[in-house]
């Protein structure tokens, strides 16, 4: 009841703080933090202020993601630009359980995976690789080619600003992401995401521009049409992209794609839509008139770090 509404305004500091975080690039995450709540996106990414520290006796999910990754990239690595094949993935299924030891150890050094929780969250991890591997098996066995292009590659670009909209010095502004895997299926590039939670196709489906950049609920698909986007521009491909999510949770779903409101791929109109969308919400970030402030969707602040300072 005597919660008062925090705004910080952009002073020159905090714009030459800005300036910086431009030239050294913004991500996805970032720029997802700005639209579910810009008072969080100052906190974080502005006055870097840190993070609770965790004292992880159980696995959390972020590293159990992790550490699923890693297996994963370890395991397809070997098959960057190449065809993937059936008795590749049927080895590296016999190897799982020493896969999966050898980046718990590295990414959980500390702990214990042999009993409680841990014993059953990595089991846990285990079946969603397991399960993976075999859905691709399949896949293969049902006749689909699948080609590794790349795996947890750095992807850069930049846009150069029309001065007029934007702060004094504010030129360009980079953008970066670490995109998890992009392959090629029976013809079709395809920019992957693994998730280990539930992934809905609601999650995934545009209804319009618009709501990509305003609805903190579109978080998973704009992660995925900036990925695209990023591609596009840094490859300088006319390509149609496919854009999509694996949930690892529920691989009965399969490859779970972008919908805007006519399609299930990206060409060239929607990067360009994109990228105008994109540079009205940098004009947002930038403009010193728009304070960072609160969001009024109390939802978003159940998972904040910063939320005992809003006292929300």
């Amino acid at each position: 009841e005597n919660t008062q509404e925090i705004q910080v305004k952009k002073s020159s500091i905090i714009i030459n703080l800005l300036k910086e975080k431009a030239t050294k690039g913004f991500s996805p995450s970032s720029l997802n933090t700005y639209k579910r709540c810009s008072l969080q996106f100052y906190f974080k990414e502005v006055a870097k202020l840190g993070e609770p520290e965790k004292n992880e006796e159980v696995i959390d999910a972020s590293t159990l993601g992790r550490i699923i990754h890693e297996v994963l990239q370890n395991i397809f690595e070997p098959l960057v630009l190449q065809y993937v094949k059936i008795d590749f993935l049927e080895d590296k299924l016999k190897k799982l359980d020493v896969l999966l030891q050898n980046s718990f150890d590295t990414l959980y050094e500390d702990g214990d995976v042999r009993s409680g929780k841990n014993l059953l969250i990595a089991k846990v991890a285990k079946r969603f690789i397991r399960n993976y591997l075999k859905h691709e098996i399949q896949k293969i066995k049902a006749g689909e080619s699948l080609y590794i292009n790349s795996l947890e590659k750095d992807y850069t670009t930049s846009i150069t600003l029309n001065k007029s909209n934007f702060s004094e010095g504010v030129d360009t502004v980079n953008f970066k992401g670490i995109i998890d895997r992009i392959d090629t299926i029976d013809g079709k590039l395809r920019i992957i995401d693994y998730k280990t939670g539930n992934v809905k196709k609601s999650d995934l489906e545009i209804k319009d521009w618009a709501s990509l950049f305003t609805d903190h609920k579109s978080d998973k698909s704009f992660q995925l049409v900036f990925y695209a986007w990023l591609f596009n521009k840094q490859s300088h491909s006319n390509e149609t992209i496919y854009p999509g999510i694996y949930s690892l949770k529920k691989l009965s779903e399969g490859f779970i794609g972008v919908k805007t409101p006519s399609k299930t791929e990206l060409k060239q109109e929607d990067f360009i839509n994109f990228e105008e969308s994109l540079i009205k919400l940098l004009e947002n970030i930038f403009d010193q008139s728009t304070p960072f402030k609160q969001t009024d969707e109390n939802s978003v602040c159940s998972y904040c770090n910063y939320k005992i300072i809003c006292n929300k």
